[in-house]
């Protein structure tokens, strides 16, 4: 996605320790999905990369807008996960994503991720 020809405002910021910040580099990926009659679909949105050194270093990421897929009228759901470049989930152990935090029409809450409640394998999770 060109966030500058969307309209994007778009901030990465890393810091080793909360307080030394670094700005970064963040790329948006979308694909969207529809169903054969054209009246719904899905919009998969794709943020990073996200490079860090751990040792309870932080990453900061605000987009607005999101983007979304032109007839969205509702979400349906979410994942906020660590990946490797080639998309497999990372469990915890190695990566523990302590606070994943979403406002979307300031709506945040729902769309809350903490990395103590990361599915067992038998419930089809990493953990």
């Amino acid at each position: 996605v060109d966030t500058k020809a969307e309209g994007m405002d778009t901030t990465y910021t890393w810091s080793p320790d909360n307080m030394d910040k670094v700005e970064r580099p963040l790329g948006v990926q979308t694909c969207e999905v529809e169903d054969a009659a054209g009246e719904s679909g899905w919009t998969f949105t794709r943020f990073g990369p996200f490079v860090g050194e751990g040792d309870y270093d932080w990453h900061f990421v605000s987009i607005n807008p999101m983007p979304r897929h032109p007839r969205a009228k509702f979400m349906t759901a979410k994942m906020f996960a660590p990946v490797t470049r080639d998309g497999a989930i990372l469990g915890y152990p190695p990566v523990h994503a302590h606070h994943v935090h979403m406002a979307l029409d300031s709506i945040r809450h729902w769309f809350d991720s903490h990395g103590d409640s990361i599915c067992t394998e038998e419930q089809g999770g990493t953990a």
